[in-house]
């Protein structure tokens, strides 16, 4: 790909970088960012997005039609969206019109957070987003290609593990994460934890990131069906009693009997789910395009084995759960 001959005019790079693999849009940001020899981050930012603060943005960016005017052959800004950031776990959840919104807005230069806008977090319930990195595709990039990358589904709400080597990931957290420049893979390296994980977290959290990996790769998933086969399934476990109200306490004695892990887990993914107040929004139709809350329901309600063919084989078509062309 390369810049526009409007771009060429500032004396900078005259061509943009290769796009790794899987790469997330910031980190092909920050790569360019050291080697277009601006030395400040704000000048790369409004290079690139058309506004200053731009290398604050890891989730989903703002300024994409600043970038594709700016850029030659970065692609549309749907295909950025849904490739290159978080909004790639979101968008399968999303109805149509309330995609264009998303893309309308991430478009231009607002000034919200755009999840924050549409109500939903990055990396957990409470919004808290870290960078992650999986610590084999960082040896094997610097062995392959000579340095290492943030990946875009490494960074979806939810993931945290690597589907390649099925190897736990590293996180580099908010507090060691410098907001005021852009931040490559390599500079992040004396920053990186490890989370120390039970063996019901881990099993829970590899369920739960199969499930956001797989729900990404669908073009669209009914939501509205999914929900009302979900509260079916309540019923039939007899998990709600045989009435048409969904009863928060039931939920709630349902939740903790499943995960009692998660009212005492240290992990901020959990700080959300001390209670079933999340379960009943979500069957009620509240935060019902939030591709976390959804994978952590079906991976409490299903076992590993159940999991396999969920997503695959055209089995989500059988259940009623994408939507119908």
């Amino acid at each position: 790909m390369k810049l526009r001959e409007s771009a060429l005019n500032l004396g900078i790079l005259t061509f943009w970088l290769s796009e790794q693999q899987g790469e997330a849009l910031y980190s092909l940001c920050a790569r360019f960012h050291h080697r277009s020899g601006f030395q400040r981050a704000e000048t790369s930012s409004k290079f690139l997005f058309g506004f200053a603060r731009a290398s604050e943005l890891t989730g989903i960016p703002k300024g994409l039609s600043h970038l594709a005017s700016t850029v030659d052959g970065i692609g549309p800004p749907m295909r950025v969206l849904r490739e290159m950031t978080v909004a790639g776990a979101y968008l399968p959840f999303m109805h149509p019109s309330r995609a264009d919104q998303l893309l309308e807005l991430s478009s231009a230069q607002p000034d919200q957070d755009l999840l924050r806008q549409f109500g939903v977090g990055t990396s957990c319930i409470s919004g808290v987003h870290d960078i992650k990195i999986c610590p084999q595709c960082e040896a094997e990039d610097i062995n392959q290609i000579g340095f290492p990358y943030w990946r875009a589904a490494h960074q979806f709400p939810g993931v945290y593990f690597c589907e390649s080597h099925r190897a736990l990931l590293n996180i580099v957290k908010n507090c060691h994460f410098s907001r005021h420049r852009w931040n490559r893979a390599i500079d992040c390296e004396n920053h990186r934890e490890s989370l120390s994980l039970t063996l019901e977290e881990s099993s829970f959290l590899r369920r739960v990131t199969k499930l956001v990996l797989e729900s990404s790769q669908q073009q669209c998933i009914n939501t509205d069906e999914l929900r009302r086969r979900t509260i079916k399934l309540f019923f039939e476990r007899q998990i709600l009693a045989a009435s048409n109200t969904l009863d928060r306490l039931a939920l709630f004695n349902w939740w903790k009997k499943v995960f009692p892990q998660c009212m005492e887990s240290h992990l901020e993914i959990f700080r959300g789910f001390a209670s079933a107040h999340w379960v009943n929004e979500l069957l009620s139709g509240k935060r019902k395009d939030h591709p976390l809350r959804w994978a952590c329901l079906l991976a409490a309600l299903f076992q590993d084995s159940e999991l396999e063919g969920v997503y695959e084989n055209g089995a989500l078509k059988k259940l009623g759960l994408i939507q119908a062309e």
